[in-house]
């Protein structure tokens, strides 16, 4: 009977983070990694990766795993019996365990309208050989729709535009990154695309493919048709919450349900990074949002509370990081419209920090009522300088010291705040 003492299910960043952490913890225990992937993916700039045709440097290594002594199995799990503590492989042999931690992570979300069985029509998925032939549809495109103005969305955009590809992104919101931007920061973000040539779509979807066994164009819900070569889907992810589901294990809103310790609802089972539900920070919808800094905080917390409860985790705010055309943007937070639509009545002002290489503008977003900064909206020309910005932001904020002192700080605007 084959039997470890910890077994983590997924060898992305979370689970890999979860082993590595584990053996730290716990250097007496035997650590078990299963994944059905031989090379996993490393998630940052993924996007981008793929639309220049370089994976090299997000293809994950064993060698980590392997030098601290983890077990590694190339294995698809077919059933989890927390119970009795084991789960089977496809071939039906079992192993048991001690403590489990699920990192599933996530899947692409698919689109389903007519023709979406066509040729040419792909996801980011975090799978090796499925990008690369992604990749060589791309080296023999000339065409490329993308639909979905996230950031993997317009990270693809850009790095195919500088292939000489004719692309269009293809967003069913008025404006691409909404959801992390107010309007006219948005609206900056699209003329740096269109200015490289990207057609930018708002307000539309796709509501047909067509072709033979090819996908050839595509008809989006503005009646226009586009030609395509090739179509990327990048509008969200999905958890993988199969595996937790069949075993009666509590699923919550946006994942499987865990606490402040990542415990599931059964005992000595724990959930980290995509398929793990996410707490609020604010009032939002954020337990949709997947990150891989999240990922790897959870996948510590929960390697430190396997026996015994020690560290929870910490509630973050949401944060983005991209360039796009030579500039520099950061978001963290609240938009002045989500405030809004929280029932906040919330301000906005610019403010130039002379303090950074570049002097990159905040934009803060902050509660009339208590001066408190609900999010902060960073653009400049240097990406460290952004970055670093807003990192300290965040920090202050999800410490609840950030707190705008209006008398002082309008001395210091670079331009009046609307609204």
């Amino acid at each position: 009977m084959k039997r470890t003492d910890i077994l983590i299910i997924g060898g992305g960043l979370a689970g890999y983070t979860a082993a590595m952490a584990a053996r730290g913890y716990f250097p007496s225990r035997k650590v078990t990694l299963v994944r059905k992937e031989r090379i996993p993916l490393l998630p940052w700039g993924l996007a981008y990766a793929c639309g220049r045709g370089e994976l090299k440097k997000n293809l994950m290594h064993d060698f980590s795993l392997l030098d601290n002594g983890i077990e590694i199995l190339i294995e698809e799990i077919k059933e989890i019996e927390p119970q009795g503590k084991w789960v089977s492989f496809i071939d039906s042999t079992q192993l048991y365990y001690d403590k489990l931690i699920l990192a599933t992570g996530s899947h692409p979300a698919p689109w389903p309208v007519k023709g979406h069985h066509l040729r040419g029509i792909y996801t980011l998925k975090k799978h090796l050989a499925y990008l690369r032939e992604l990749i060589n549809a791309l080296d023999q495109a000339q065409d490329i729709v993308i639909l979905g103005g996230g950031i993997s969305g317009l990270q693809l955009a850009e790095a195919c535009s500088l292939r000489g590809l004719r692309v269009t992104v293809v967003e069913r919101e008025p404006h691409c990154l909404s959801s992390m931007f107010d309007e006219d920061l948005c609206s900056l973000i699209e003329e740096r695309l269109m200015s490289q040539g990207i057609k930018v779509i708002n307000c539309a979807t796709i509501e047909e493919f067509y072709g033979k066994e090819q996908v050839q164009s595509v008809r989006i819900s503005t009646g226009e048709l586009l030609k395509a070569e090739v179509v990327v889907l990048a509008i969200g992810l999905v958890p993988n919450i199969d595996l937790a589901f069949r075993a009666g294990i509590e699923i919550g809103e946006g994942g499987i349900k865990v606490d402040e310790y990542l415990r599931t609802s059964k005992e000595d089972v724990f959930a980290v990074g995509d398929c793990a539900s996410k707490p609020f920070f604010f009032d939002t919808d954020s337990s949709y949002i997947r990150r891989a800094s999240m990922a790897g905080h959870e996948a510590r917390v929960a390697a430190a509370n396997l026996y015994g409860p020690k560290k929870t985790r910490k509630i973050r705010i949401d944060k983005l990081l991209l360039a796009i055309g030579g500039l520099a943007l950061g978001s963290a937070g609240l938009t002045w419209l989500k405030a809004a639509s929280l029932g906040i009545e919330a301000g906005r002002v610019d403010i130039k920090l002379n303090t950074y290489p570049g002097s990159p503008v905040v934009r803060m977003i902050y509660a009339r009522d208590t001066g408190a900064i609900l999010g902060v909206q960073i653009k400049g020309s240097n990406i460290i300088s952004v970055r670093e910005a807003m990192n300290s932001w965040v920090t202050l904020m999800e410490e609840g010291r950030a707190i705008l002192n209006l008398p002082p700080v309008e001395e210091t605007l670079c331009c009046v705040p609307p609204g």
